[in-house]
């Protein structure tokens, strides 16, 4: 049976994280990643499949009232895994009670509720 684990990224992972977007079209902006890590170096999840990267995402905080939302990106080789829900092991509760806010991500607002399930509310930008 395959393992799956979800665990806080590393800087390394961060990076990869940024190489991923850009292969998806994505403009992370070239040191927003830095500056993301430095103000909350716990935001970056990266789940793992047999210890292959696979999957990510990260909600930094912002205050005590916002976060943002971005690098929800899976993989080529495991969405459909993923929209089947046989990934599935939501990352720790980051938002709290923020609200979060994220880019780009339209469509897929409604997959993001695992992030905070206390405040469902998401502002797509």
């Amino acid at each position: 049976m395959p393992n799956f684990e979800i665990t806080v990224g590393s800087a390394d992972d961060v990076q990869r994280m940024a190489r991923w977007a850009a292969d998806e079209g994505w403009n992370p902006g070239n040191t927003d990643t830095h500056a993301f890590f430095a103000a909350d170096p716990g935001a970056f999840r990266i789940g793992r499949l047999d210890s292959e990267p696979v999957v990510c995402i990260s909600v930094v905080k912002y205050g005590q009232a916002l976060g943002f939302l971005g690098f929800y990106i899976a993989r080529p080789q495991v969405r459909d895994q993923v929209r089947r829900g046989v990934l599935r092991g939501a990352p720790p509760v980051r938002a709290q009670h923020r609200l979060v806010m994220a880019v780009g991500i339209g469509a897929h607002a409604d997959e993001l509720t695992c992030v905070s399930p206390v405040r469902t509310d998401c502002l797509v930008l």
